[in-house]
């Protein structure tokens, strides 16, 4: 897998949110938090900003065209944050919730 594919996959392949769910899974500093609501808000804020630091990422590197106006940019963020949350809270439910 090469850079390109590997960001690829993180903004639309859903990649964000299943790092985001590894990561509340089994890093320690993220384990810590115990109340669910505060374990939502940081799966959120750590999802767009695996999805945001990717996009920029492929920004700089030429991977994807650069947005021309600040609507374009805005649609783009709301797109990979979109993204990002729902294939992160699809994980957890499928790989948590399912036996219930």
């Amino acid at each position: 897998m090469t850079l390109r594919q590997g960001l690829e996959w993180v903004l639309q392949g859903g990649g964000a949110g299943v790092l985001t769910y590894l990561a509340m899974e089994y890093v320690p500093l993220f384990k810590r938090v115990r109340a669910a609501k505060w374990r939502r808000v940081l799966a959120w804020v750590l999802a767009m900003g695996l999805g945001t630091g990717a996009w920029a990422l492929s920004l700089w590197m030429g991977f994807v065209p650069v947005p021309v106006s600040p609507q374009e940019t805005v649609g783009t963020l709301f797109g990979v944050w979109f993204a990002s949350v729902t294939t992160s809270q699809a994980f957890h439910g499928f790989t948590r919730l399912g036996d219930r």
